[in-house]
């Protein structure tokens, strides 16, 4: 057979073989197909898409544990009971917050309740207690309150006239539950009665009660049997069974401090009282270092917890009286008493 009959042979097969296949498409990514007359196509060039594999879920960040608020410490070191927060600090002297004299009648009464006037100025003469031989002064004497650049110094000084002149400041923050801690340096002058105490900030409370005495003390008299190297803290109304001794130089009945190196003349110390009302108990510090605990209530007697009135605290420079004995001579007399720091926490 020669060529052009072959040719004219096989167009009919190539027709027929045409009629099986029509365009080539791209179909949804699936390549190349090829579709019958039928209507079925196959994939001719390329392979189907894989699908995209799911990408790994990342779990979710586990919550943080939970935790206790920290508990907070003062400056001393001490650390305070749960929940107990900074609520007032005062630094004296012009380089602190208190650095005026209206910076002290801002926070400060000039007296207790019993012995300032309606506008918290002391009422003089005074209302003497325990015979004590000074006169406290209005915070404008400046014979008396002298604010040196990181303290405020009450002076006692003796006048010609036999009198003494001294200083007292009472906080207007008050509280059921407290921690106090006062940075100070004592006179060692002999009859000077310095005092870092918390009493009660009215005499008739709210409910009408009374206060019924509740006293925490920090006294330091200069007497014939006791200097600077004692502190004496008490706490009127607990027992000696209620009280628990935690550091070797501080001793029962007397409830004092001693140590010879310890000199409360020589340098500022930290004092701090700590009283948690909510389950009565005072705890109290020198330095940061624990003195003792005792189990002990606020206002006991007129039924404790939201009966009477709160704490106020007093810083004062005292002379004479029951305790050091008066001085023979108190135009004499000449005491600083050093107040570096108060700070409060409560709940």
């Amino acid at each position: 057979m020669d060529k052009k009959t072959f040719i004219k042979s096989v167009k009919p097969v190539i027709k027929v073989l045409s009629a099986f296949f029509i365009v080539i498409s791209f179909q949804n990514c699936g390549g190349f197909k090829a579709t019958s007359a039928s209507g079925t196509s196959s994939s001719i060039l390329s392979s189907p898409v894989s699908p995209s594999p799911s990408p790994t879920p990342i779990p979710a960040p586990a919550p943080p544990p939970t935790s206790s608020p920290a508990q907070l410490s003062t400056k001393a070191g001490v650390l305070l009971p749960s929940g107990f927060v900074l609520k007032q600090s005062d630094m004296f002297g012009t380089s602190g917050n208190i650095n005026s004299v209206a910076a002290l009648h801002a926070k400060y009464y000039e007296g207790q309740y019993y012995n300032r006037d309606a506008n918290g100025k002391v009422r003089i003469p005074n209302v003497v207690i325990n015979n004590e031989q000074q006169t406290y002064q209005h915070f404008e004497n400046s014979n008396v309150f002298k604010f040196n650049s990181d303290r405020l110094t009450i002076q006692g000084r003796g006048q010609p006239d036999g009198s003494i002149q001294s200083g007292e400041i009472v906080s207007k923050f008050e509280a059921r539950s407290w921690c106090v801690e006062a940075r100070y340096k004592i006179p060692s002058a002999n009859k000077s009665w310095p005092a870092f105490w918390q009493y009660a900030s009215v005499g008739t409370s709210a409910d009408g009660l009374n206060n019924d005495g509740s006293e925490v003390d920090v006294e330091q008299p200069i007497t014939d049997n006791q200097g600077v190297n004692h502190v004496t803290m008490l706490n009127h109304g607990a027992t000696e069974t209620e009280v628990t001794i935690l550091n070797s130089d501080f001793t029962k009945p007397y409830m004092t401090y001693y140590s010879t190196t310890f000199d409360a003349s020589a340098a500022p110390h930290y004092y701090t009282s700590c009283y948690d009302d909510r389950v009565g108990e005072l705890t109290r510090y020198i330095d940061g270092k624990v003195m003792y605990k005792a189990k002990w209530k606020w206002n006991q007697s007129l039924g404790g917890t939201g009966k009477g009135p709160d704490a106020s605290t007093i810083f004062n420079l005292a002379v004479g009286g029951v305790w050091p004995g008066n001085h023979p001579n108190p135009s004499s007399y000449s005491g600083d008493l050093d107040l570096y720091s108060l700070e409060y926490f409560g709940l």
